[in-house]
């Protein structure tokens, strides 16, 4: 309870913070599938499956000016065709962001709450509100940005062709917001998408291209 009142805070913070505005980025959240049935894959926020497969998505966050909070949430199965279901889902533990390593950024509560369609919401916040401490800006060793959570999907039968399946964004409302080192809140976030297109199992493939045969030798008597 405490950590939800800690988190609550900080939120009513940036909503009075709010009124100053920064006209820069601010921060970009990126949905990228690195496994594919427990190999490793390029990044991707498209990939090409089969039903029963797993995936693995590494939940990024990259920022360029320094950050006071940032919690935001994922949804899935947006059609209603139950494409996918989450086998697993991790949060991670936050990092030191002084030389002493006694403050961090860092979670302050657990995804809450979790769904069948929702997945979130995943959190950094500062641990010291006295200064505060935050978390620097994207360069050098943080260039790539932050993996702030990992979900495993399993594909159902139900996927198909027909664009974006995941979506991240400000989606659990009064717990979601980005706050900048002033606990003004961030308007320019930048939140990504990712897709499951669907690989045809060899049966259904090969009764597709004996479809379009017939359909080629119709067209080919009708002419004659």
């Amino acid at each position: 309870m405490r950590r939800l009142f800690v988190l609550g805070m900080v939120v009513g913070l940036i909503g009075m913070g709010g009124f100053v505005r920064d006209a820069r980025a601010g921060a970009t959240v990126d949905l990228l599938f690195v496994g594919q049935n427990g190999t490793a894959i390029a990044a991707t926020n498209t990939v090409t499956a089969a039903i029963g497969d797993t995936l693995t998505m590494a939940i990024m966050m990259r920022n360029d000016q320094t950050l006071t909070v940032a919690v935001y949430s994922t949804r899935y199965d947006l059609d209603g065709d139950n494409e996918l279901d989450v086998l697993s889902q991790f949060q991670w533990g936050g990092l030191p962001i002084n030389k002493q390593a006694s403050d961090f950024f860092a979670p302050v509560g657990p995804f809450s709450p979790t769904t069948a369609t929702f997945v979130g919401s995943f959190q950094g916040s500062t641990t010291n509100f006295a200064l505060p401490r935050v978390l620097p800006a994207a360069g050098g060793a943080f260039a790539g940005g932050y993996q702030m959570g990992t979900v495993t999907w399993k594909v159902n039968a139900g996927v198909n062709n027909d664009g974006a399946d995941i979506i991240s964004g400000i989606l659990n409302k009064g717990v979601d917001a980005f706050g900048d080192g002033g606990f003004n809140s961030l308007t320019a976030v930048l939140f990504r998408s990712a897709t499951v297109n669907f690989i045809p199992e060899p049966g259904t493939a090969s009764l597709l291209g004996l479809g379009l045969v017939g359909l080629v030798l119709m067209g080919r008597r009708s002419r004659s």
